[in-house]
């Protein structure tokens, strides 16, 4: 997921500023601070961001789950196109 990413990636600049103000000098661990932050608004939206890239960006459903769906449900097999489509991708979410 992306939050998990943008964590990732903040952890990476923040063991980066770590090693450089131990081996060049303190005056780089103030860039420490915004690292820090920026990776626990992530950890905090960590939720909703995933929602929205979920949105964006949905899983393709599996034809072997769309079959199913046709065999078992006869309220996914008698819908339209459309409602047939929104009801893959709430299943995908």
């Amino acid at each position: 997921m992306l939050s998990k990413l943008l964590i990732f990636i903040c952890a990476f600049i923040a063991l980066g500023v770590l090693y450089a103000s131990w081996t060049y000098g303190s005056e780089y661990s103030t860039w420490l601070i915004p690292t820090v932050v920026v990776g626990s608004v992530v950890i905090v939206l960590a939720p909703q961001i995933d929602w929205w890239w979920l949105m964006r960006n949905p899983p393709k459903t599996d034809l072997q789950i769309i079959k199913m769906l046709e065999l078992k449900m006869p309220l996914f097999r008698e819908s339209s196109p459309p409602i047939k489509k929104f009801l893959l991708h709430r299943i995908e979410l």
